[in-house]
């Protein structure tokens, strides 16, 4: 149930022996457990706030649940765009409502018109006038994009959101939510602030990646065996091209590297709650930035590691892929 989700949400052909396993297994697994959940009668459910990560998402689709996003403020009603029936893909928020105009500003701001706008917060009158173009646009504060379907795409506050060198808008965190929809990708670290084009660090999923190189009789010892094969690069670059393919020209991610041990906490590089310490990434693969950004080829690193009984070294030789 949840690879043929899988396939869905990645434009894969799901297949007809899929199929039919699915038609078997759906009511022996998926409506005991939508029953379970209280959501038996459910024909559609909507969600709102932050936006679903990708295994929530395709777990209620798993279920066969029509599940779909929608984007909007208390200012407006609650709701400004909304997926619309067959055409709900986790990665976007809909295209607008009916009678709802919605453009993006020079600086990447989504801008809101509607009937459902409010006309001004309660006495006061300075924050109503800030929150309002001249044109009456209402300023959400938020930045994002049109894909070539007509949905927007959140990429997060404007405030948050940076450059490339050329001054398009550009949010980390947005394209490295896409790039772990990838089921072999668990970690991703994308740049491009102040640079001229997008790269990525990438972290494997170790136990889908190390199922996968089974299956096709590729061998491997340890994670950093398994991230210098050939065919692991090759699969990557491909996850990547599919995430490229929902992306405006200037985010397409053009080069990235494996990283060759699993971000840890213990090592400082992520959080307890597996949020990437940033700076700390950067400053190790300080070399590594460089020859995405330079001539590429290979890159020798050294990188401290913290076990039980005290530190060691990890020696690895990175090399940057083209996407």
């Amino acid at each position: 149930l949840l690879e043929g989700a899988n396939r869905e949400f990645r434009g894969e052909k799901v297949g007809a022996w899929l199929n039919l396993k699915r038609a078997l297994f759906y009511p022996l697994i998926a409506r005991p457990l939508r029953a379970r959940l209280g959501l038996a009668a459910c024909r559609i459910a909507v969600t709102g706030g932050a936006p679903l990560g990708p295994e929530v998402f395709t777990f209620f689709r798993a279920l066969g649940l029509d599940i779909r996003q929608v984007y909007g403020q208390s200012e407006t009603a609650a709701a400004t765009t909304a997926h619309t029936t067959g055409d709900a893909p986790p990665e976007t928020v809909g295209p607008p409502l009916p009678h709802t105009e919605v453009r993006i500003s020079e600086e990447g701001e989504i801008q809101v018109k509607g009937p459902q706008v409010f006309q001004g917060y309660f006495r006061q009158e300075k924050a109503t006038e800030e929150s309002f173009t001249e044109d009456g646009f209402f300023r959400t504060g938020d930045a994002g994009f049109f894909d070539e379907r007509g949905h927007l795409v959140i990429l997060g506050r404007v405030k948050e959101v940076g450059a490339l060198l050329d001054g398009t808008r550009f949010a980390p965190q947005f394209l490295e939510n896409r790039l772990k929809y990838s089921p072999y990708i668990r970690e991703a670290v994308v740049l491009g602030h102040g640079r001229p084009f997008v790269t990525a660090l990438i972290e494997l999923d170790p136990e889908n990646v190390q199922n996968w190189a089974r299956k096709r009789g590729i061998s491997f010892t340890t994670y950093l065996s398994l991230t210098e094969r050939p065919e692991v690069k090759a699969l990557i670059a491909e996850e990547i091209r599919m995430v490229n393919q929902t992306l405006p020209e200037k985010l397409k991610i053009q080069r990235f590297a494996i990283l060759p041990k699993e971000l840890h906490p213990d090592d400082e590089e992520i959080t307890r709650t597996r949020k990437v310490r940033r700076q700390v990434v950067e400053a190790r693969y300080g070399p590594v930035i460089q020859a995405l950004y330079g001539e590429g080829g290979r890159v020798e690193v050294v990188l401290p590691i913290r076990y039980l009984e005290g530190e060691g070294r990890l020696e690895a030789t990175l090399e940057v892929q083209e996407v």
